[in-house]
């Protein structure tokens, strides 16, 4: 056959596979019968392609011919699909059996996907099909290039024709039900991201045999609900839940199924998942919770849902500083986030001591205009809960408007203070005043909200502060401006610690309601009898945005530790026991204080416990006071906001103040009594140490008889009154303890002076900034322009310079009272240095006094040994001759008796004399003779044991003699002998060629 004819097909090979695909059995038989035979090449083509066109259709007898014809059942080109695999796809069992039969792979894998015909029975419910490929040995875990299993192929297909038995029998033959794809997920995973509820429930209820892992997750870590969720599918995520799907499972990032739903909107999913108990206050890794997700889309449906639960928080805060509020104001949601302002939102989640202090505090107005009758000022009070959360029904706004421009006798300018330093506070009522505005200031309230970055905290509860701080603060110029609006585009906040006082039982009132709330013990008084003090330290201090507790000087600087004792014994409250005053101790406040635009100024700085009545130091009440009467300085609310910053910073500085409240000077008056307590006891060691002087004298000459007895006798209790006061060091100790303390406290209040000039001089840049961008429409001021007496900066500068000379005095003073401190500090030391010199010359001569009487008591203990050594031997041989014996001559001698006693008896005591005198050197001697002896053997052992080098190097013969000489062994000819211990190293060069005394370091 040529070329050109095996590529084109022949009339009989498109006959067969027409007659084929037909289904015309006697035809094939007919054309498969003819002369020509069927063994090429393209022959076999030509039965192939008939094969796959007669499996298609269905017809079995052609099959079979084409089987016996030997077609080929496998194909040949990658565009070719297999008889097999066409049979199954139509169902066609008897003709699936008959290619089995005939050596038809079951396992053969489309090119394209990767599936094989048990994909097909499975995924279309072919019970029949699939339990013959099965027998026939099809692989049940097959895997196509998606990584998929039948299983999961018919879990991931979007029809809907499996049945029950196909699956059961794939897992009765192998299948794995837990099998994965490439990206993780499960049949289960993928029968619930299809919304197959049918397929999940037999998955999960055991009708399959087996039963798959609801909390299985895909490579992301989703599980089944996050896949309900996502296509808002409740009837599935309801039936997940009930086969015990957990709702607190986190995904990659944080996510949770609560989060994935109210981020699209799903209510009825998120009702759902509340109900089952997920977690709502969850966080993904950027800080978002479910709620923040729901605002920032403007789900406001989804949002009131949530909000509907007692335990969401809105004060949480993702990485971007926002709360919930923020996000849908950011997003433009106006409707959401006023569903999340203060008034509609927090309010119903304060606790029940939060609301009692919101509604036992006072909030103070204070409007700046031209008002009736002439007034310039009105100063009006509301109890915090109104001015935060207040709301007209009638007009369906706030009970308290913030800005000025909002109230009906449109004052010029407004001041708004808070009785408590409450981060919560504050941050509602800058949430309440963007809401006013309808959140067009953004921007200016999320770079005003920043500042709160300048808190510290701590475990302790005097750790909640801010740091010393000022900053104008400035939107983002890409903000656009609403005609006719003011904004708050240009802020200034200003964080500054100042001095204030508190009586010592206000003090220790609340220090015990902060323990209580720290420790978490709960007041036993019914919260509608507790003080709004208590109540204030109980609902807040333990808050995300916790209040700011009165802080004593000591826990002030000393902040991170428990200053509990210190500050019980106050330089201040010393004085005032000194006097018999009411006990007060210094306190460190601060006042938070910001300005809003041009017209609005807001404060926060605490009040004294239970807030007296007649307080002389009362800073609100002084201020509003003062301002009364300088109405026509204070033009504008940089004005205002300077007058209050120079008042809270000179409290103690106002005229006419009684001289009890006059705290610098107790400072000053504590050092005068030290002083003069120091003088009188140095006057007093002088008296003393010339008394001792005398006695002393007087004590040598009675001891001394050649000398004349002074006619002054000194008694016991005069000698003991000497001594008590030589040794008595408790007074100056006492004192020594004081003065430190005093210098404490006064270094402790130059650091806070220190800090009011560094944020009044930043203050002071921060408003003429202000002020020059205003005259000069946001342009910076013409180089070298003076200033025109118009120009509001002008009085603010000479109130400015003013502030600063008195914080300067001030600091003058405390280096002055400081450099007295020292002074006396040093005396002290001194008048202590003399005193133990003093002790020390008495010690001293009672010592020799002790050695003298002692010496001469070991010089009559001697004499009395050396005469009972002398006489006790002769005592016992006279003893000898009184006895009766039969050996002694009768009458016995003076001459006989006196020989033998003092003989025998001079002989045993001479010795013993002569020892006793010498004791000290025997035993000296005998000491260095076992030195001696230890020294020689262990040389021995080392020469015997060939360790030395330097020994094994000499010639054998050649031997070492050693000498006992002054409690030492020296080797003779020069040898030199290591010591058998490890020296140092200097020690070792330094005597390398010096022989070692033994015994000696």
């Amino acid at each position: 056959m040529s070329s050109v004819a095996s590529s084109v097909p022949e009339t009989r090979h498109l006959r067969l596979i027409t007659a084929a695909a037909l289904g015309q059995e006697l035809r094939v038989q007919a054309i498969l019968s003819e002369e020509q035979p069927w063994t090429l090449f393209t022959d076999r083509d030509a039965l192939r392609q008939a094969l796959q066109k007669a499996a298609a259709k269905g017809s079995l007898p052609v099959v079979r011919l084409l089987l016996e014809r030997g077609a080929e059942t496998s194909p040949r080109y990658e565009n070719e699909i297999p008889p097999l695999f066409r049979a199954v796809e139509g169902r066609h069992l008897s003709v699936v059996q008959a290619l089995l039969q005939g050596g038809a792979s079951p396992d053969w894998h489309r090119p394209k996907d990767g599936v094989t015909a048990l994909f097909i029975a499975s995924q279309r419910g072919f019970v029949d099909i699939a339990t013959a490929l099965l027998a026939a040995g099809a692989d049940p875990s097959a895997r196509d290039h998606q990584v998929r299993t039948p299983l999961l192929f018919t879990a991931s297909e979007k029809s809907d024709n499996w049945n029950e038995a196909t699956l059961r029998i794939l897992l009765d033959n192998g299948a794995d039900i837990e099998s994965r794809d490439h990206i993780g997920r499960t049949a289960l995973l993928w029968a619930a991201a299809g919304g197959k509820v049918k397929l999940v429930d037999a998955l999960l209820s055991g009708v399959l045999n087996q039963t798959a892992d609801v909390s299985a997750r895909n490579n992301r870590g989703s599980t089944a609900p996050f896949i309900a969720a996502q296509h808002d599918n409740e009837e599935l995520v309801d039936l997940l839940l009930k086969n015990g799907a957990n709702t607190h499972t986190v995904a990659d990032g944080g996510w949770t199924v609560l989060h994935t739903a109210a981020g699209n909107g799903f209510a009825g999913v998120v009702r759902r998942l509340l109900e089952a108990g997920a977690v709502i206050n969850a966080r993904l890794a950027n800080g978002m919770t479910a709620l923040h997700w729901a605002a920032m889309n403007g789900h406001t449906d989804v949002v009131k849902l949530l909000l509907e639960r007692p335990e969401v928080d809105l004060e949480i805060k993702d990485m971007f500083n926002r709360t919930p509020m923020l996000c849908a104001a950011e997003k433009g949601f106006i409707d959401t986030a006023f569903a999340l302002s203060p008034s509609l939102a927090r309010e119903r989640r304060l606790s029940s001591a939060a609301r009692g202090a919101c509604r036992g505090f006072q909030a103070t107005i204070v409007d700046f205009g031209s008002f009736r009758a002439g007034k310039k000022l009105l100063v009006s009070k509301h109890s915090v809960y109104d001015v935060l959360y207040g709301r007209d029904e009638f007009a369906a706004g706030p009970l308290v408007p913030i800005w000025p421009n909002h109230v009906k006798y449109q004052p010029t300018f407004r001041w708004i203070h808070l009785p408590a330093n409450n981060v919560s506070w504050a941050e509602t009522l800058f949430e309440r005043a963007l809401a006013e505005r309808r959140y067009r200031d953004f921007e200016s309230f999320k770079a005003l909200d920043a500042c709160f970055d300048q808190e510290q905290r701590g475990p302790l509860g005097h750790e909640r502060s801010m740091r010393p701080f000022c900053q104008r603060v400035v939107a983002p110029r890409a903000e656009p401006a609403v005609a006719g609006k003011n904004t708050t585009s240009e802020n200034i906040v200003l964080f500054v610690p100042f001095l204030h006082y508190e009586t010592v039982e206000g003090r220790e009132k609340m220090d015990n309601a902060v323990k209580h709330t720290l420790h978490g013990r709960a007041e036993n008084t019914p919260g509608r009898y507790l003080s709004p003090d208590v109540q204030l330290v109980s609902g807040y201090l333990n808050s995300e945005r916790p209040v700011h507790v009165r802080r004593t000087l000591d826990q002030y600087f000393y902040s991170s530790v428990d200053s509990s004792a210190r500050d019980k014994d106050q330089v201040v409250s010393r004085y005032c026991d000194q006097r018999g005053l009411e006990r007060r101790m210094l306190m460190v406040d601060q006042l938070w204080l910001w300005v809003l635009g041009k017209d609005l100024v807001v404060t926060c700085f605490a009040e004294r416990w239970e807030r007296p009545k007649r307080d002389p130091l009362n800073v609100l009440d002084n201020i509003i006071e003062s301002v009364n009467g300088e109405q026509r300085i204070i033009t504008t609310a940089y004005h205002l906001a300077t007058f209050i910053v120079s008042h809270c910073c000179n409290i103690f500085d106002r005229p006419g103040v009684d001289q009890d409240y006059r705290f610098f000077d107790m400072f000053g008056s504590s050092i005068g009594v030290i002083i003069s307590r120091q003088a009188a006891l140095l006057r007093t060691f002088y008296q003393v140490s010339e008394l001792s002087t005398r006695w002393l004298r007087n004590r040598q000459r009675r001891n001394d008889r050649r000398r004349p007895t002074v006619r002054r006798q000194f008694s016991q209790g005069e000698q003991d009154h000497i001594l008590d006061a030589l040794l008595d060091l408790g007074d100056e100790s006492s004192m020594l303890n004081e003065i430190n303390d005093i210098r404490d406290e006064l270094n402790i209040i130059e650091t806070i002076l220190s800090s009011q000039m560094a944020v009044v001089e930043t203050f002071e840049s921060a408003v003429t900034e202000a002020l020059t961008e205003e005259l000069h429409g946001n342009a910076a001021a013409p180089p070298g322009k003076q200033p025109t007496p118009t120009d509001p900066a002008v009085g603010l500068r000479k109130r400015w310079r003013e502030q600063k000379r008195l914080i300067e005095t001030r600091l003058r003073d405390l280096e002055r009272m400081d450099r007295r401190a020292e002074n006396t500090y040093t005396s002290l030391r001194s008048l202590l240095e003399l005193k133990q010199m003093q002790s020390n010359a008495l010690e001293a001569k009672f010592a020799r006094d002790q050695a003298v009487t002692a010496s001469k008591q070991g010089q009559a203990i001697l004499v009395f040994t050396v005469v009972t050594i002398v006489f006790l031997p002769m005592s016992f041989v006279a003893t000898l001759f009184t006895i009766n014996i039969d050996t002694w001559s009768d009458p016995l001698t003076l001459r006989y008796v006196a020989k033998y006693t003092f003989g025998i008896g001079l002989g045993i005591s001479l010795p013993l004399v002569v020892m006793v005198l010498t004791v000290t050197h025997i035993v000296a001697t005998v000491k260095g003779f076992l030195v001696g002896a230890k020294n020689c053997l262990l040389w021995c052992s080392q020469t015997f044991s060939g360790d030395d080098d330097r020994l094994n190097d000499r010639d054998g013969d050649e031997v070492a003699a050693f000498a006992f000489r002054g409690g030492g062994l020296f080797p003779e000819n020069g040898l030199a002998r290591s010591s058998p211990y490890y020296p140092s190293k200097n020690h070792e060069e330094s005597t390398a060629r010096t022989p070692a005394i033994p015994g000696e370091k």
